[in-house]
């Protein structure tokens, strides 16, 4: 599970807008404290963007300079995500498996809530190129195609039948800034109505992350409408030049019947040119220690919740045998430990 929000507008109150989506932050937290990151874009006639990950809760990550240096300008477009790590998918301590997911050129972005099957994600790696670990990678790799939004989705669709997920995903041009969510089933996602307020929409992935950020910036937004996003449905938000917002909704539902025939061609990863630059650093490439520290820390913390657990078990009667088992998988744990430490020695 993952949280996800983010907004698209040229707002009537930049100091607000920073609040309510710190505040936005702050109680997403709940749904993933891996890592952290944001995708936003300056408002017009600027084309520059910022964006940055760490693997760090929202409460420490909104203390980083990368994160306050993005409310110096007036920004109209946002994507913002607080991520815990699925299993398999790309250990959080090696950055590049964090959220946003961004294009070579810059000017796309994807946040992602939900995990892809291990078998479609195979499949779908056999015609996307990948640079990480983590399956929502595919969905920029998928969306930054040029071809209809309607077409990629489905081209998603057809090869995701039991795969989990509500998607944000940015694309931001001269003239002109997108925004698209689109969810299934097995993820919540709703889209908040701040017109009146603050000339803005925003999404976040639950009523109640949004009600609990109303009360930590003391309800000073009063004018809302809350509408959850209906799974298979797909929002378009555009914000022109003259900050004009439209908004579009479709089903992109798929007949199975007649995708059958369905042919999906190999794709590289795109390295088109641009002169929309990032305007916070990017860390990359993270020293190996610094990847092997992150892994140390998540170490840590489950040996810690095991502790718990194990202390639970002996207050109870009749739980030696779920202590048996508990024992032998950390006696297996230890030499696995002992074994990585020793590698790390020589």
């Amino acid at each position: 599970m993952c949280g996800l929000f983010g907004f698209i507008g040229s707002s009537k109150n930049n100091e607000l807008t920073e609040d309510l989506s710190t505040a936005l932050f702050v109680k997403t937290q709940s749904r993933g404290l891996d890592a952290s990151g944001f995708y936003c874009v300056t408002s017009y006639p600027e084309k520059t963007i910022s964006y940055y990950k760490k693997p760090v809760p929202a409460t420490e990550f909104i203390q980083l300079d990368e994160y306050k240096s993005i409310w110096k300008k007036p920004t109209n477009l946002g994507l913002f995500h607080c991520r815990a790590a699925s299993v398999g998918v790309g250990i959080p301590a090696y950055n590049e498996n964090n959220h946003p997911f961004v294009s070579k050129c810059n000017k796309k972005a994807v946040i992602h809530n939900g995990v892809i099957s291990r078998k479609e994600y195979d499949y779908l790696k056999t015609y996307y190129e990948v640079e990480t670990e983590c399956d929502s990678e595919i969905f920029l790799r998928i969306l930054e195609q040029e071809e209809s939004f309607i077409n990629k989705a489905k081209s998603f669709l057809y090869n995701s039948r039991d795969s989990h997920y509500a998607v944000a995903y940015a694309e931001a041009e001269e003239k002109s800034r997108k925004l698209h969510l689109f969810r299934n089933e097995h993820r919540p996602l709703v889209l908040v109505n701040l017109l009146e307020e603050l000339g803005q929409i925003f999404f976040c992935s639950t009523p109640a992350i949004f009600f609990e950020s109303l009360d930590l910036i003391k309800t000073r937004i009063r004018n809302y409408k809350l509408y959850e996003i209906p799974h298979n449905n797909y929002i378009e938000l555009m914000l022109d030049e003259n900050s004009k917002l439209d908004l579009s909704e479709y089903s992109f539902s798929v007949d199975w019947q007649n995708m059958e025939n369905f042919e999906t061609e190999y794709h590289p990863i795109k390295n088109d040119k641009s002169l929309w630059k990032n305007l916070v650093s990017v860390q990359k490439n993270e020293d190996i220690l610094d990847v092997i520290l992150g892994m140390s820390e998540k170490l840590k913390q489950t040996c810690n919740s095991i502790n718990d657990k194990i202390q639970k078990l002996e207050n109870k009667q009749g739980d030696k045998q779920k202590i048996n088992s508990v024992f032998n998988f950390l006696k297996e744990m230890n030499k696995r430990c002992d074994l990585l430490n020793r590698t790390l020695g020589d």
